[in-house]
């Protein structure tokens, strides 16, 4: 994160529906002897407090991290495999979890696993209804999974455009404080649809 490329990152997403107890893993694959890099990763509430389209990238890809929606940062370690356990609650919009290595420009292939189990529930939030059909309903929510995971496509990336630039004699304007900043390079920038700009 104290790289600005981190956006670069992979982003992948949990749906959690009910509470529970996560662990979390990144694991390199492909190990040919070579001294691992140093590998961790970043789970994120998503801003978001309302339901979130899972189709529009844009609302779903994190852009910027704001300290008080990191939920866990392990350490970052040369290793093979670094996991994380913690309590995620139900949230409407997903939680992010992005896996990185330490430093920029360092190329690895890894997997990412995603493991729950239910919280205990208290006794006051049991099912009150008859026994028949309470226990049926009960079975039904329990088989049914309290999370879902998926990873963004890879057409839903930010696009990156580059443009070179110089400062030549006629065209070091300086800042604003100087009435010459007019003959400065200026670029033009024509957006064909709302987007995020960084």
């Amino acid at each position: 994160r104290n790289e600005p490329s981190w956006r670069k990152n992979a982003q992948y997403f949990i749906k959690v529906k009910k509470d529970g107890k996560f662990t979390i893993t990144l694991r390199l694959n492909g190990e040919n002897g070579a001294a691992p890099p140093s590998i961790g990763m970043y789970v994120y509430r998503h801003p978001h407090k309302a339901n979130v389209n899972v189709n529009d990238a844009r609302a779903l890809r994190v852009m910027r991290m704001e300290r008080r929606n990191v939920v866990s940062v392990t350490s970052f370690s040369p290793s093979t495999e670094v996991a994380s356990e913690i309590i995620l609650a139900a949230h409407k919009a997903p939680y992010v979890i992005i896996p990185c290595t330490e430093h920029a420009g360092v190329h690895a292939n890894f997997s990412l696993s995603v493991r729950a189990e239910r919280l205990p529930q208290d006794e006051d939030e049991e099912d009150e209804e008859d026994e028949e059909g309470g226990s049926a309903a009960k079975k039904e929510e329990e088989a049914a999974p309290i999370f879902s995971f998926w990873k963004e496509r890879d057409d839903d990336r930010y696009v990156e455009a580059t443009l070179q630039g110089e400062w030549s004699k006629a065209t070091c304007g300086g800042c604003r404080r100087y009435r010459s900043w007019r003959v400065n390079p200026q670029y033009h920038l024509r957006l064909k649809e709302k987007s995020r700009l960084f």
